[in-house]
């Protein structure tokens, strides 16, 4: 397991956070940083009505290889 992998995992285990619920996909870093930065200044709630709005019973979706966004074990 290299260092990256093993650092993401610790993160991951600090925060309880063990499934991923939201992701964007992008051809352009930039514009992925740009929604990023939107997102996180948004209210807790505008972020989870976006995740209910294409992911409604907050399923799994790190099954397909992405990354994306994490919810802590501690949401519905």
């Amino acid at each position: 397991m290299g260092t990256q992998t093993r650092r993401r995992i610790g993160i991951l285990q600090a925060l309880q956070i063990d499934r991923l619920v939201y992701y964007e996909s992008f051809d352009d870093v930039r514009n992925a940083i740009d929604r990023e930065k939107r997102i996180k200044g948004w209210l807790r709630i505008k972020k989870m009505q976006l995740i209910v709005s294409v992911n409604p019973t907050w399923n799994d979706l790190s099954g397909d290889g992405t990354s994306g966004i994490f919810t802590s074990r501690t949401n519905p």
